[in-house]
């Protein structure tokens, strides 16, 4: 006890009690020693429930491990600065409560075990407002640099830590075709089925509302039964807080915030997101016309290149596989096919066949129109892109197609081979990913369907002729057998 004597001197008392901030002295070992008045005021703790015990009863739940890493470390050496360089410090009360604030550290080097002061202040509203104008300002300033879309989200990521804390960050851009919102980039705590390149729901409009926050979104309690919510709430994300990024009546997207501890966010974090997400909108449309307008140049290049392939190539077969390799560029798919139609004999025949083979699925098989998907599409004009529901629903009709779904394809795209204004058969694309189509890639197979039509149809052309020559040359022969008087009686036995 003889090293505790500083805080038995009754100057030394009176002085720290005089100080305007809460102040409190911590041994090495973690324990606190001393505390003023103003730390039972801000914490709620009487000076007797907390000296004596660790310190880790004022630090939030998720933060105790790393805060003995970090106190440790402290120890080692020692010095007069402030804690917590991201200015992301919360001091935890009695009542469980969470509250913002900033923490200055100085050793006292002749206490003998190591005794460092900590005086705590509460960050108001206002000082926080201050400084989240100047960093807001700063990732205004960063996003809209001339970033390309992966360099906007990073400068977001790198940001916003300093403004509002979080465990998970997801920013989620509205895919209108399907209603859905794509997860385009994750920072922080993983989730099952929330990663980047995953679709769910777009969130309430509860939880953007630039209103009081809903108790639900405050609470940890998850809302509704979107199994997403429950794999956050069962990783422990307990709170959480949206907001529409661009017109919040028809938002392009949303930046998602995910904490671990239970009630995080408030007003001033809703407001704080708010004004980001108004900075950085601009900058993330800017980069998703860019991205478009790149993925249009090479949709083009590459549409282009199927052309010069087509008239540069006799070989049916190396036109179907170069051409296959070039629409991967633009169309991932897993298996691709294309099938047609022979109405005079009334078959279909899948004349090109590539990616995961199934049973039943090779090249050149032939079936009748009315047992597969094809025939369900003879003069359908225009191309579809099919879930995972609807192309259950054809395999409950075409068993034909019940080896695709026990292969694990999940989504189909299709587009009609037209030509001559008749449909002579169609093109077919698969994926292992559920929803992998949607109205763009229609439009793009239709593009590519029309490409690839005149080579389809002359190829046909040219096997129906030699089927034709074949039958002739073999009926010729059979004529000539019959009428020849020398070979009539060995015909006819």
């Amino acid at each position: 006890m003889a090293a505790m004597t500083p805080f038995s001197d009754d100057a030394i008392i009176q002085t720290l009690q005089a100080m305007p901030d809460a102040v409190l002295a911590v041994d090495s070992s973690g324990i606190i020693a001393f505390t003023n008045h103003h730390v039972d005021l801000l914490t709620g703790y009487t000076r007797s429930e907390l000296v004596g015990k660790s310190v880790d009863v004022l630090v939030p739940t998720s933060r105790r491990e790393t805060h003995t890493h970090q106190r440790s470390g402290y120890q080692e050496v020692p010095s007069a600065r402030e804690m917590g360089a991201r200015r992301d410090l919360q001091l935890r009360t009695k009542s469980g409560s969470l509250i913002p604030v900033t923490i200055s550290l100085y050793p006292l080097d002749g206490s003998g075990v190591g005794v460092v002061l900590a005086t705590v202040r509460e960050v108001s509203a206002r000082e926080r407002r201050s400084q989240a104008d100047i960093l807001v300002a700063e990732i205004g300033r960063i996003v809209n640099s001339g970033l390309e879309i992966q360099g906007v989200y990073e400068a977001v990521v790198d940001s916003i830590p300093a403004l509002v804390k979080y465990d998970r960050l997801a920013i989620n851009l509205n895919e209108p075709a399907s209603g859905l919102v794509n997860r385009v980039f994750v920072s922080g705590v993983t989730v099952p089925g929330g990663e980047v390149g995953t679709s769910g729901p777009p969130p309430t409009d509860a939880l953007t509302s630039p209103g009081p926050l809903p108790g639900s979104s405050l609470s940890g309690v998850p809302v509704g039964s979107d199994p997403l919510m429950k794999s956050m709430a069962a990783t422990g994300l307990n709170s959480w807080v949206e907001v529409p990024l661009g017109n919040p009546d028809e938002p392009i997207g949303y930046l998602s915030l995910r904490s671990l501890e239970m009630n995080t966010y408030g007003e001033v974090d809703l407001n704080i997101l708010m004004r980001v997400a108004a900075y950085i909108s601009p900058a993330i449309e800017n980069g998703l016309l860019y991205a478009r307008a790149q993925k249009e140049a090479h949709e083009n290049a590459t549409l282009a290149e199927i052309s010069r392939i087509i008239t540069s190539m006799a070989d049916i077969e190396d036109v179907y596989s170069l051409v296959a390799e070039q629409i991967q560029e633009i169309v991932p798919f897993d298996r691709i096919v294309v099938a047609t139609i022979d109405r005079s004999r009334n078959l279909v025949t899948d004349r090109y066949v590539a990616g995961l083979m199934v049973e039943g699925g090779e090249s050149n098989v032939t079936y009748p129109p009315d047992d597969s998907t094809v025939g369900h599409m003879e003069n359908d004009l225009t191309a579809r892109s099919l879930s995972r529901d609807e192309v259950e629903d054809l395999a409950t009709r075409y068993p034909s197609d019940k080896s695709r779904i026990e292969a694990g394809l999940q989504s189909m795209l299709t587009a009609p081979l037209i030509w001559n204004d008749e449909v002579i058969g169609r093109l077919i694309m698969r994926s292992m990913k559920e929803n992998a189509y949607g109205d763009a890639e229609a439009v793009i197979a239709v593009r590519i369907a029309n490409q690839i039509s005149g080579a389809v149809a002359n190829a046909e052309l040219a096997e129906r002729t030699l089927r034709d020559n074949e039958e002739k040359v073999a009926l010729a022969e059979i004529s000539r057998i019959i009428t020849s008087t020398s070979e009539i009686r060995r015909f006819m036995t």
